[in-house]
Parts: C-alpha cells; sequence; structure tokens
C-alpha cells in the first residue's frame, strides 16, 4: 500500500515541485504562446499576400517558407549564452516556437492549393510532376 502512495501521491508531487521551480512557471506558456500564434499568423497572411502578388507559385511558397522558418537551434544557442539569467525563460520561448513553426507548416502545406491561383498550381504540376 505505501508503494501505491509513493507510486500515485509523492512521485507526481516531487515532479510538480522539480517543475515549478527548476523549469518554468506553467502560466509562462500560456503568455508565451499567444504573441508566438499571432506572429506565425501574421506572418503566414502576409508573406501569402505578397507571394500572390509578386511571385509565381512556387517561388511564393519557397519564400513564405523561408522566411517563416528560422534556424532555431542557433538563436537558442545564442541566447543561453547571452541571458544566462533569463535564459530558461527564452529556451521555453523558442522551444514552443519550433513546435508552432513545424506544424504550422504542416497546414500551410495543405493549404497552399486553396491560397494560391488554382490554375498556377495545376500548371506547376504539370510542369513538375511529383514523383510517388
Amino acid at each position: 500500500m505505501f508503494r501505491q502512495i509513493c507510486i500515485f501521491v509523492f512521485v507526481p508531487l516531487i515532479a510538480g515541485i522539480l517543475t515549478q521551480n527548476y523549469l518554468a512557471n506553467p502560466g509562462d506558456i500560456i503568455t508565451i504562446l499567444i504573441p508566438l500564434i499571432i506572429f506565425y499568423l501574421l506572418s503566414y497572411v502576409l508573406l501569402t499576400l505578397v507571394g500572390r502578388i509578386f511571385f509565381q507559385h512556387a517561388d511564393a511558397v519557397a519564400m513564405v517558407f523561408g522566411v517563416v522558418m528560422r534556424d532555431l537551434s542557433i538563436a537558442l544557442a545564442i541566447v543561453m549564452t547571452a541571458f544566462k539569467e533569463q535564459g530558461s525563460t527564452i529556451a521555453l520561448f523558442i522551444a514552443l516556437a519550433y513546435v508552432i513553426q513545424i506544424q504550422s507548416a504542416a497546414w500551410y502545406v495543405k493549404l497552399v492549393p486553396f491560397l494560391f491561383d488554382k490554375k498556377t498550381v495545376k500548371d506547376e504540376e504539370r510542369l513538375h510532376p511529383v514523383k510517388q
């Protein structure tokens, strides 16, 4: 019975204390996620509009991914060395940005046929067929 109590009460209690004291305040995650979501949403919308106006389909998609995708591992290394005391909060910011970035890129790929002129997309698929 003591082992069951340890597994279901003390292990989560200790993990919660360690998380709260040494990793980050869980409330910070929501505070960080909101600006990140707004940033990525605005980036995709503005870059898609610029791409539709000034570029062909393939160039527009390449531009969107080239601008939106950042090398977050290098940014993480710079942040951790430059901001020693605030490094864990900034590291959490970058880690969450990476999660949002990858998921949003997957959604964007699925939306590309709806975001760009269907005639242009079909012409490019005909000229550059995707091998399966």
